[in-house]
């Protein structure tokens, strides 16, 4: 990341990585695993979830002033007790953030959401905390995903 709001993720999933890249107005992605190693532009909902993970736009931070957090209670993250939080993005997205009690970091995130018609759960653990210039950022994170897709159904 590097301010203002340019960006570069790699996720490596089977020995492939994907790419995103956002410069802060435009963003686009190499995805091997669509058969494809051309870069195509993103979508507006790739867009608008990459831009969420801009440390340097505390958008948490905004949420909270608007009273979007409620706490949940607590739940054990590997053994460890971390507060939950629920941050409602908007009314298709909610994320829950669990942080560690005793260290105060961001353990755990799950962010749930609709995307092309399917429901979409992904989980985020960072990892390897270390000072950057006065931040204290993870230099890890791993992610699982679930998807699953809506049927409708009608009734007689």
């Amino acid at each position: 990341m590097k301010n203002p709001g340019k960006i570069k993720t790699v996720t490596s999933f089977n020995g492939q990585d994907m790419i995103q890249v956002f410069d802060g107005e435009k963003g686009f992605m190499v995805n091997p695993m669509t058969g494809s190693s051309s870069p195509v532009e993103m979508s507006a909902d790739d867009i608008a979830s990459i831009k969420r993970s801009n440390m340097f736009d505390n958008y948490l931070a905004n949420y909270y002033t608007e009273g979007k957090l409620a706490l949940q209670g607590e739940e054990a993250v590997n053994g460890a007790p971390a507060f939950k939080i629920k941050a409602t993005l908007n009314p298709t997205t909610s994320t829950d953030l669990f942080i560690d009690k005793s260290s105060y970091r961001l353990v755990k995130s799950t962010v749930n959401t609709n995307s092309q018609g399917m429901a979409v759960s992904v989980d985020s653990f960072p990892s390897d905390y270390q000072e950057v210039n006065g931040f204290i950022v993870p230099m890890k994170t791993t992610m699982t995903m679930q998807v699953w897709s809506f049927q409708s159904s009608s009734q007689k």
